[in-house]
């Protein structure tokens, strides 16, 4: 009969990675709550600021959220070896995604 010390480990309750996208996930919504709320309020004064470029921020702003949600993804074994075609259009988005993103940005 196998026990713990003949090399079989036991499985964690809360595996890291798991952990580390909570922790991430509640960063993300800490700053949007406190830092950008303006987003969510168009009579907000900061939207003055950002009248004369607003419309070069809608592709960058896109194009960088699927650069940020794809990229983690190419990362993934299971999914690289699963699904070898999701794998490939993900990588691709992910890349005319960061093209499109980074020039737009500046």
């Amino acid at each position: 009969m196998p026990t713990f010390a003949d090399g079989i480990k036991p499985f964690p309750l809360v595996r890291s990675k798991y952990l580390l996208f909570a922790i991430l996930a509640f960063m993300l919504v800490y700053v949007v709550v406190h830092d950008e709320s303006f987003l969510v309020h168009p009579k907000d004064p900061v939207w003055q600021h950002y009248e004369p470029f607003k419309w070069w921020l809608l592709p960058h702003g896109i194009a960088g959220a699927c650069a940020l949600l794809l990229g983690p993804m190419q990362f993934s074994d299971r999914l690289r070896h699963r699904f070898r075609r999701l794998h490939r259009v993900a990588g691709r988005i992910y890349v005319a995604g960061v093209f499109v993103a980074a020039p737009l940005g500046f």
